[in-house]
């Protein structure tokens, strides 16, 4: 009977997890397709996640169970009838004589302590199991307050609102007119950007990195830097790269000359500075000029910082969604628009 009701709770327990889990992980599934911008394969249950599963819900419980069941049931009737919970030779510890010693206490008051440690390794295990439970709860509270911190301390270098991608370059002038004509947009740079990776000294080939070019004198990014300064409006090859960059490429520092393959040419590039990344992504900076140069794009732009009228989410994303709309009708083609609030959750 005790075993049915155990395997009972956990079939109960069973249904309830398959889908909770199942929906944890799509979760978490969209948030690193998210950030790697990568699209994954089709989300599904796996048999023998499901078996897996099943076993957890079923078999440990009933294992967990199986002893002080048989222990219980060994016991004759007239045991279990006479038997009122204290073992043979219980008060005889040391703690129960101190607390026989103890005077002063309402008699409630004491016949509790010493009921609490009559069974001393039950109070063991309960502590050790409210500790640990303590424990885990607190370190968890401490990481998502650390988490929640650090993100934000590190998007206090994002000045805009709004983040538009469009599929290839515009002329400067025309984007950042249809954008300042859309409901809601305070003020609009364009940005230049591109993909590069390294050619490293001994032949090889770095990871593809994106470099962001934001107008000199731009108020829409100031990241925290770490080593080095920031882009200044007379540099010319200068670049600036995120941490997520050296972890790819460990032995560049401040005041080292990389080569970078943009566009299938060979271009050589001072790097002076090194920031913390704003952005979940391994990226460099550099300067909108000398880069459109190199990319042969001066003059126009494929990407577009926008700071909004009101800065809360919701009025974020609707300004994304007009934005979108609006260059759709202009015969501007968007790849996607990300807003500060959203980048700050996921």
């Amino acid at each position: 009977m005790y075993l049915a009701i155990i395997l009972i709770y956990g079939l109960l327990a069973l249904l309830i997890a398959v889908p909770l889990s199942s929906w944890a992980a799509r979760f978490i599934v969209g948030i690193i397709e998210y950030l790697i911008n990568f699209e994954l394969s089709p989300f599904g249950l796996a048999p023998r996640v499901l078996v897996l599963e099943t076993a957890l819900a079923l078999l440990v419980p009933l294992l967990a169970g199986l002893w002080p069941i048989v222990s219980g049931v060994r016991i004759t009737v007239r045991e279990a009838l006479t038997d009122y919970g204290l073992a043979e030779g219980a008060g005889n510890g040391l703690m129960d004589r101190l607390l026989e010693r103890v005077r002063g206490l309402p008699r409630p008051l004491l016949l509790s302590l010493r009921n609490t440690f009559r069974r001393k390794g039950r109070l063991t295990l309960t502590l050790v199991t409210l500790v640990l439970a303590g424990a885990l709860f607190m370190a968890v509270i401490s990481v998502r307050a650390s988490m929640t911190r650090t993100v934000d301390e590190l998007l206090q270098g994002l000045g805009y609102d709004v983040f538009v991608y469009l599929s290839r370059s515009y002329r400067t002038e025309r984007v950042q007119d249809v954008a300042l004509r859309t409901p809601g947009v305070a003020a609009a740079e364009s940005w230049g950007g591109i993909s590069a990776y390294r050619l490293r000294p001994d032949g090889s080939d770095g990871k593809v990195f994106t470099i962001l070019a934001p107008p000199a004198e731009t108020q829409m990014l100031r990241p925290q830097v770490v080593q080095g300064r920031w882009l200044l409006p007379e540099d010319k090859n200068a670049i600036v790269l995120n941490t997520f960059v050296l972890q790819d490429e460990p032995g560049v520092a401040v005041g080292d000359k990389v080569v970078l393959e943009i566009r299938g040419r060979e271009t050589t590039w001072h790097v002076v500075g090194i920031v913390r990344p704003v952005l979940p992504d391994s990226t460099a900076y550099a300067g909108y000029d000398y880069l459109s140069r190199v990319t042969r794009d001066a003059g126009r732009a494929s990407q577009l910082a926008l700071v909004t009228e009101r800065h809360d989410g919701p009025f974020q994303a609707q300004v994304a969604r007009d934005l979108e709309d609006r260059f759709d009708l202009e015969g501007l083609s968007v790849i996607a628009s990300v807003t500060a609030s959203g980048q700050s959750q996921a």
